[in-house]
């Protein structure tokens, strides 16, 4: 009976084992996006105000401006149907994601999404938007 026990003990461990070994390297980025892309009231709890915006100016379009985005100019951003308007792309690093859109069947420049991961949450960092 001891030797079943143990041997039930070991594959127990072995299997949390993998399951750490397998968990996702962008600390479930995408379930996380999920719903930062349609609930508005997630969306401002993961927004690390102030944010900073950089955007182009029309007369300069490379000279790019610097905005502070706090808690009183925050506007919901639905981002669901995305992938039927935008090609979107996304550059995973260790605790960050860059998500970026362009119009799709133009030659516009990208809206540019920054997330970190910072204690234990997503959160949005940084925007720019590049479009002319």
């Amino acid at each position: 009976m001891r030797y079943i026990a143990l041997v039930f003990l070991v594959l127990l461990t072995g299997c949390k084992n993998s399951k750490v070994e397998n968990a996702p390297k962008d600390h479930g980025f995408d379930v996380f996006f999920e719903k930062f892309a349609s609930d508005s009231v997630f969306q401002k709890k993961h927004f690390d105000f102030p944010v900073i915006a950089y955007y182009s100016d029309v007369d300069l379009p490379f000279d790019l401006k610097e905005k502070s985005i706090d808690e009183d100019s925050y506007f919901y951003t639905d981002f669901t149907k995305d992938k039927s308007i935008y090609d979107v792309s996304v550059e995973r690093k260790k605790d960050s994601v860059i998500y970026t859109r362009r119009l799709r069947d133009t030659y516009h420049l990208p809206l540019i999404y920054k997330f970190a991961y910072k204690n234990k949450r997503w959160m949005f960092v940084e925007f720019s938007d590049l479009t002319d």
